[in-house]
C-alpha cells in the first residue's frame, strides 16, 4: 500500500485574500458609503432651511432694533418672486435699503438673504403668510416702539426639511 501523505498549505497561503473576500469588502464599503451619502444629504437639507430661518430671525431682530434706536419705521421685505429677504428703513417716507454692518468690504453689502445665489441657502423655497401685507413683496414693518401689525409666518422648505418663522406683534420672532 501506498503511504498517505498529508498535504498542508503553507502559512503564506492561509493569509492571502481571495477574490471573493475582496469583492465582499468592496460591496460592504459601497453599502456603507451610500448610507453615509444619504445621511449627509438629509443633514444638508435640514441645515439649509434652518439657516435661512435663522438668518431671517436675525434680519427681523435687526430691523426691530433699528426702528427702536433711530425712531424711523424699519422692516424686512420678503420678495417671493426674486427669492430675496431684505432689510430696509424709511427716512422721510423714502424706503432705503440697509447695509449689513457685519459684511466685509468698507460700508458692507446690503442686508439681504439671497435664496438663489447664496451657497448656504441656495434652493430654499420661501412661502409668506402675512395677512396685513397680502401682496408680493410682503413687508414686516416695525415702529419706534418695536411693535408691528404685520404678524404672520414665513415658511422655508428644502427637500423634506421645513422651518417656520413666526412674527409676533410685540416680541422677537421665533423659529418653530
Amino acid at each position: 500500500m501506498y503511504a498517505r501523505q498529508d498535504i498542508t498549505r503553507t502559512d503564506a497561503g492561509r493569509r492571502a485574500f481571495t477574490l471573493i473576500d475582496m469583492m465582499l469588502a468592496v460591496l460592504i464599503l459601497g453599502i456603507v458609503s451610500v448610507l453615509g451619502i444619504d445621511a449627509i444629504a438629509e443633514s444638508e437639507a435640514n441645515r439649509r432651511a434652518d439657516r435661512a430661518a435663522r438668518e431671517t430671525v436675525s434680519a427681523l431682530r435687526y430691523a426691530r432694533t433699528l426702528a427702536m434706536s433711530t425712531g424711523n419705521p424699519s422692516g424686512v421685505e420678503f420678495d417671493t418672486t426674486l427669492h430675496l429677504v431684505r432689510v430696509y428703513t424709511r427716512i422721510n417716507n423714502v424706503q432705503t435699503w440697509v447695509r449689513n454692518p457685519a459684511a466685509s468690504g468698507g460700508n458692507g453689502n446690503l442686508y439681504q438673504i439671497d435664496l438663489v445665489n447664496t451657497r448656504e441657502v441656495a434652493g430654499v423655497a420661501l412661502a409668506v403668510s402675512i395677512p396685513t401685507a397680502a401682496t408680493n413683496p410682503y413687508d414686516c414693518v416695525f415702529n419706534q416702539l418695536g411693535a408691528t401689525t404685520n404678524v404672520g409666518t414665513i415658511i422655508y422648505t428644502y427637500g423634506k426639511s421645513k422651518c417656520v418663522v413666526t412674527i409676533a406683534a410685540l416680541a422677537d420672532p421665533t423659529i418653530n
